[in-house]
């Protein structure tokens, strides 16, 4: 029997083409970053403020800095944090008033390949340093009986959040990347660099 109907309804092309958009993919890793930052300030630097400000997790080695280190802590997490909005602002500001810095756009699309891991490991760091408090002092938690008859345990939630990190890091690390071939160029080079070779 033939039948005149589409198979699909249009709604689905249209919800296809926005998911498939870059403006999606963008705007999901900029909704994963704005969740994450609000859960890393709210849910674990306001809610064990004594466990994240007086004390740092282990440092970590710089390449070639003949053993200087770095201990993640509240303040390497805001300074990371305040770096990368100074560029990426600065970068978008510069674009609106139709200055085009060839500066600024690098600066943009290199520094996060040394913020971005150094500020996931710093909010990693403020779960780990919270987690002690939040899990002694059973904050956030409802633990049975109670009238409602249900069980949360915020301290597992926060680590099942820490595990979506692993892979979210590499797929937005990654999309940055590649942002930065396209927009830098890198891919270019390569490919006439080959060529001439």
């Amino acid at each position: 029997m033939y039948c005149n109907l589409p198979c699909r309804p249009p709604i689905v092309e249209h919800i296809t083409f926005l998911s498939s958009s870059s403006t999606c993919h963008t705007s999901h890793a900029a909704g994963m970053q704005v969740a994450s930052r609000l859960w890393i300030l709210w849910g674990i630097v306001h809610l064990v403020p004594e466990a994240v400000t007086a004390r740092q997790v282990a440092a970590v080695s710089i390449p070639g800095t003949g053993g200087a280190a770095i201990g993640l802590s509240l303040a390497t997490l805001t300074s990371v944090w305040a770096l990368s909005e100074v560029l990426r602002y600065g970068h978008f500001a510069a674009k609106e008033a139709g200055i085009q810095s060839k500066a600024l756009l690098w600066l943009r699309y290199t520094g996060f390949i040394v913020l971005y891991p150094l500020g996931v490991s710093s909010e990693l760091a403020m779960v780990y340093l919270a987690s002690g408090p939040i899990r002694k002092q059973r904050l956030l938690s409802l633990s049975l009986p109670n009238r409602l008859n249900v069980a949360f345990d915020y301290y597992v939630v926060c680590w099942i959040i820490v595990l979506a990190y692993v892979p979210a890091f590499p797929q937005l690390y990654g999309y940055m990347l590649a942002q930065r071939r396209k927009l830098l160029g890198g891919a270019r080079r390569s490919k006439l660099g080959r060529k001439q070779a």
